[in-house]
């Protein structure tokens, strides 16, 4: 189950971050500006788990919701690049040991407790958007955009189980396996599809839609004296974004 306060906290510094980025354009030289942009949407996870410790990886909820700025980079208004902020959660289950304090850790491979854990990160991301026809050309246009976003894992949740009554609640603090500068910082590579609504007399006011796909470099974790040791957890994810242009 996910924490509504620590949700609630995370997307009131989401929103002050968000002016940052939606005007760390406006000074742009050669009016390069293209825009702002509101996204959010959904994914699949595909996650994996240390099958030493674990086992039965299985999705729970994901949502992501972002803003970004645009700025065009050649005269065609073709290629453009996107920086911004995106609020992501998602979640993982799995089977997996629970120790009593004051109990000796038997590693006997009876996964007898069901973990929810649901991870809460900002991401930054990085994209160059290539558009195949210029929006004066038709009112649909197709897209492709690789992106690398920066990952700092905020907080996490976490809920066991055991045959469906609740028995630890927790909020460990997540770390990346191999992190980059620290301990909660590491990087997903990206690739995306569109479609946008082109506007032909202004860039802005238009629709999106697109699927994102983001690969994780590095596995997670959590430590605490109740969980097995190198509990490792790694997942990408494919999104369906929408998104308005403004």
């Amino acid at each position: 189950m996910i924490n509504v306060r620590k949700v609630a906290n995370i997307f009131c510094a989401f929103l002050l971050l968000a002016p940052l980025c939606l005007t760390s354009g406006a000074g742009a030289p050669g009016g390069r500006n293209a825009g702002n942009l509101f996204r959010f949407g959904t994914s699949v996870g595909f996650y994996s788990v240390n099958l030493k410790h674990a086992q039965n990886p299985a999705q729970k909820m994901n949502a992501l919701i972002g803003f970004q700025h645009e700025w065009h980079l050649d005269r065609q208004h073709q290629s453009f690049l996107l920086s911004g902020i995106d609020y992501l959660v998602h979640g993982v289950s799995f089977d997996s040991y629970f120790f009593k304090p004051d109990s000796v850790a038997l590693y006997n491979k009876t996964f007898s407790y069901k973990y929810s854990v649901y991870i809460h990160e900002l991401d930054v991301p990085i994209e160059y958007k290539f558009v195949f026809r210029r929006r004066e050309s038709r009112i649909m246009s197709s897209y492709l955009k690789v992106g690398y976003y920066l990952r700092w894992l905020v907080t996490s949740d976490v809920r066991i189980t055991r045959d469906g009554e609740k028995v630890k609640y927790d909020s460990p603090p997540m770390r990346f396996r191999t992190p980059l500068v620290d301990q909660h910082l590491n990087t997903f590579a990206g690739l995306s599809f569109g479609f946008q609504q082109n506007s032909i007399a202004s860039q802005k006011g238009h629709f999106n839609v697109e699927l994102n796909f983001r690969y994780g470099f590095s596995q997670y974790y959590f430590e605490r004296p109740y969980a097995p040791s190198s509990l490792y957890i790694n997942g990408s994810h494919v999104f369906l974004l929408l998104g308005y242009k403004f």
